[in-house]
């Protein structure tokens, strides 16, 4: 007995979406349409094929498959020809449909017999007995760039709407095995190049050979990203601007430090050199989004960092790629925190079905000069990785090794990371796994003027050790339940440590024989869930609608113990500990929305609910809108764009509580609110065929109720503080940015003008802060530059970061109060100074001697500028000069 008629349901599933083991199922267990030419065969185009579509009246109520055929045939005129033993005696066919079209009855009376429909080029139909369907078939071949022929690696090819997909190797190649027989479209994709898509008909127990030859992507439009976006997006689809830098590019211009990409490459944001201190980074984008210390909120392979000051323990040389974007918009889909901006970082792990492992090693040392001791010291920095994989497997394990003599009194410092990278592809379900550890003992420097001033706390030298722990592990799944619908499920664990101690009592007086130790633990622990459903809406319209929800779990544990007899083992003195814990949950939805492949919308909104809001705050809410619109002009491709959004950032833990130490008493503030930031962007993007590109972005954001550490009562002992909402500040600005290519020469460059003023303060506000003040430490002006010349063998990279004038306390004054018995001015404001401006160079040269051995030479500072960065307590190098190799094997 035949059952009911499965085309009506296999119809609905292509349509709507089903998985791709049903789409595998019913491809195989139904016939195909086949055109017998010069002894190959191809499928027919049933669209094309009239006859094929001719609408049929048919009631079949328990007829043999023989008579089906025969009422099919009479009624549509195809005849066809086959054996009697072809087809099962015994089966029966129950069909009644009015229109239905000859394809699909076929396919319904033909449905698990194991045959297929063979048309000669005359119009004859036969009925042939299927190939054994049940051996795979394979699809290899090699990437190549058009241009160079040169290979591709880590290209991504796939056959689309299948669970089958490979990644290219470093000779280009790639293999995808055990494919059902059938006909599919090949595409391969990666980022800098066009995806390009072809045909390719599998046969079973067959190896089919498809070379790609890709085209560099015409203009940087059709470069693909996921932040703010979360599925893989067009950026000429996206309304907000993105940063985008590669681990190439990283490793061209020499940096050893992720924070480096923030000192000219990216517009509207500064990293300050942190010097001595350097095992934080200090990021400001877009002026005041807080207070203090600046940072960008760090994902690592979809896994939140728990303190995203610590970004630097990241090693550059496990990077592949980084994305940054810029304003608060992203809060729609990254929550709190956000509302600054957000950064990205994937690693590499490794590629598939690679021949046998690969191995990267790389080896540096220099001198550092330095204006604060008679000698240069040694740098010196390490690196090894392994990488490898199998077919549907891959993987990346590397170590690092970073060291820097003592360039300033006392201090010295030695980092070591490892991390490493599994990713796995089994049918739909891809699976990805991620860790890495750092580590990094460093000395506390001397300010050697301090010393020399003749105060006597700096009298002697610092014998403290500063030890520093890091650590992230995390698991990405992806499923692909369909062409369209797609799963993503992250779970990530990130944490810190940190031990500062004095060794030994110092004695810069009879009666300073104590010492301090000081310790702290940071852990966060995520899960993050998002379903994206993408479909055509008819030729001209494509949507993309993104749903998800997200929690986390923040842990901070803090020990500080002055006046103590001994930094080890039992510590007796007074003491204060800090133990905090809070929960974050948020749900979001995002819409994208194209248009002739033109016109892009972009509509999110967020809900938010955390523990450090406050308890009659309730949800945060995060929304976010956006157009894009993209016009070609003969070689001029245009983007305009102008987005809004909205995003929150809660008090830190423990800042609204009452906390007395020897040193301060912190009063509580039961009114402590979060802090806020909304505003607008907009601009628009030229790009010149291959040539170059030029964008401009004008942003107007509002910050409101950004956190201040105020002085309340400086005559108390100790002296009285507390944390405050400081009120509004604006801040808006240009940001301008190009590239030029020409040849062996490439040209890029960032110019920006930032605004951050205070508008209006808090009634309660107590500190130096007035209206129209610009805030502290952000500078008005900011610019980079990098000039590229390469060719086969040789690459030099001149790189140029000019930082405008500032304002920010003349601390070393302010020690002269606290160490150097100087009368106090009156207030924090009266120290305030303006800071001049500066440029740095660097410059990196690198030489290919084999196909697997190449040589650098870097100098960072190149023109040993001494200027002080963010404030004249920091202690910064002078130039530093390491020269090195790297080998592939």
């Amino acid at each position: 007995m035949r059952p009911f008629p499965v085309w009506l349901l296999v119809v609905p599933l292509l349509a709507f979406g089903q998985s791709a083991t049903a789409q595998e199922l019913a491809q195989d267990r139904a016939p195909r349409f086949l055109l017998a030419l010069d002894s190959r065969l191809t499928p027919v185009d049933i669209e094309r094929t009239p006859l094929l579509g001719r609408r049929l009246s048919l009631s079949l109520n328990g007829a043999t498959i023989k008579e089906a055929l025969g009422e099919i045939g009479r009624q549509s005129g195809l005849r066809l020809a086959y054996g009697d033993d072809l087809l099962p005696p015994d089966a029966r066919v129950h069909l009644r449909a009015e229109g239905i079209t000859v394809v699909a009855a076929l396919t319904d009376v033909l449905f698990d017999t194991d045959v297929d429909v063979v048309f000669s080029p005359n119009g004859r139909a036969t009925l042939v007995r299927r190939p054994d369907r049940t051996q795979g078939g394979t699809v290899t071949g090699r990437v190549t760039d058009a241009k160079t022929s040169r290979a591709i690696p880590n290209v991504s090819v796939f056959l689309e709407g299948t669970r089958w997909r490979a990644t290219t190797r470093e000779d280009g190649g790639y293999r995808v095995t055990d494919v059902a027989p059938g006909t599919y479209i090949l595409t391969a994709s990666r980022i800098g190049y066009a995806r390009q898509s072809q045909s390719v008909t599998v046969g079973a127990g067959q190896e089919v050979t498809v070379d790609l030859a890709l085209q560099a992507a015409a203009t940087e439009l059709e470069q693909v990203v996921v932040t703010g976006t979360v599925v893989p997006t067009e950026r000429k689809a996206v309304p907000t601007p993105i940063s985008v830098i590669t681990g190439d590019e990283m490793e061209q211009k020499g940096y050893q430090r992720l924070d480096q990409i923030f000192r000219g490459d990216m517009p509207g944001a500064i990293a300050w050199d942190n010097g001595a201190l350097n095992y934080t980074s200090d990021i400001n984008i877009r002026g005041s989004s807080r207070l203090g210390f600046g940072y960008v909120k760090t994902y690592v392979d979809g896994i939140e960092i728990a303190d995203p000051r610590y970004l630097v323990t990241i090693d550059p040389s496990s990077i592949d790629r980084i994305e940054v974007l810029r304003g608060p918009q992203g809060s729609t889909i990254y929550g709190s925190d956000a509302s600054g901006g957000v950064m990205q970082i994937f690693t590499r792990k490794g590629e598939f079905d690679t021949r046998s492992p690969q191995f990267e090693a790389m080896a540096s040392a220099g001198l550092i000069e330095s204006p604060w001791v008679q000698k240069s010291h040694l740098d010196e920095h390490h690196s090894l990785a392994v990488t490898g994989g199998l077919p549907g497997f891959s993987y990346r394990i590397g170590g690092d090794y970073f060291h820097q003599g003592e360039w300033a009194p006392g201090f010295h410092t030695n980092n070591t990371s490892l991390d490493g990278g599994v990713r796995g592809t089994q049918g739909p379900l891809t699976v990805e796994l991620s860790a890495r550890y750092y580590g990094q003992i460093f000395g506390w420097p001397l300010d050697p003027r301090f010393r020399d001033a003749g105060y006597t706390y700096f009298s002697k030298p610092f014998d403290q050790t500063d030890d520093i722990k890091q650590e992230t592990y995390g698991i990405a799944l992806t499923y692909m339940a369909t062409s369209h619908w797609q799963h993503n499920l992250t779970l990530g664990y990130d944490g810190n440590a940190a031990d500062y101690y004095l060794n030994r009592p110092r004695f810069t007086t009879p009666g300073d024989s104590f010492v301090f130790v000081e310790s702290f633990d940071v852990r966060k622990v995520s899960l993050g869930y998002h379903s994206t459903y993408s479909v055509p809406v008819g030729r001209a319209v494509q949507s993309s609608l993104t749903a998800g929800a997200d929690y986390w779990s923040y842990h901070l544990s803090a020990f500080y113990a002055a006046s103590a007899a001994a930094s080890s083992g039992v510590i007796l003195s007074p003491s204060y500990g800090l133990r905090s814990k809070y929960d974050n949950t948020g749900y979001f939805a995002q819409e994208q929305l194209g248009l002739w492949d033109r016109l892009f919308v972009t509509v999110g909104l967020r809900a938010e609910d955390n523990q450090n809001f406050g308890k009659d705050f309730g949800l945060a809410w995060a929304p976010r809108v956006g157009v894009s619109y993209v016009h070609d002009i003969d070689n001029l491709a245009v983007k305009a764009r102008v987005a809004y959004g909205r995003g929150i950032r809660p008090p830190p833990p423990g800042d609204a509580d009452a906390v007395a130490t020897p040193y301060a008493k912190n009063l509580a503030n039961p009114n402590l609110g979060p802090e806020r930031q909304v505003g607008t962007d907009g601009g628009f993007e030229l790009y010149l065929n291959r040539t170059g590109s030029i964008g401009v972005t004008y942003y107007n954001q509002r910050a409101t109720d950004l956190i201040d550490y105020v002085l309340v009562n400086p005559s108390t002992t100790p002296p009285q503080y507390q944390y405050q909402n400081v009120g509004r500040i604006r801040n808006k600005g240009w940001e301008f940015e190009g590239r030029m290519h020409a040849g062996p020469w490439s040209l890029t460059g960032t110019y920006s003008v930032t605004t951050s003023v205070v508008q209006q303060l808090s009634p309660t506000y107590t500190g130096d802060l007035q209206p129209g003040d610009q805030m502290l430490h952000i500078p008005k002006h900011t610019a980079g530059a990098t000039l590229s010349y390469s060719l086969a063998r040789t690459a030099v990279t001149l790189g140029l970061t000019h930082v405008g004038s500032w304002i920010e306390s003349d601390n070393f004054a302010l020690y002269g109060d606290y160490y150097g018995g100087q009368p106090y001015r009156g207030s924090g404001r009266d120290y305030w100074t303006t800071y001049p401006a500066f440029t740095k160079v660097n410059i990196s040269v690198s030489q290919t001697v084999t196909k697997r051995f190449s040589l650098f030479l870097r100098s960072d500072n190149l023109t040993n500028n001494s200027a002080f960065e963010h404030d004249n307590l920091n202690l910064t190098s002078g130039r530093v000069t390491t020269i090195g190799v790297r080998t592939k094997l």
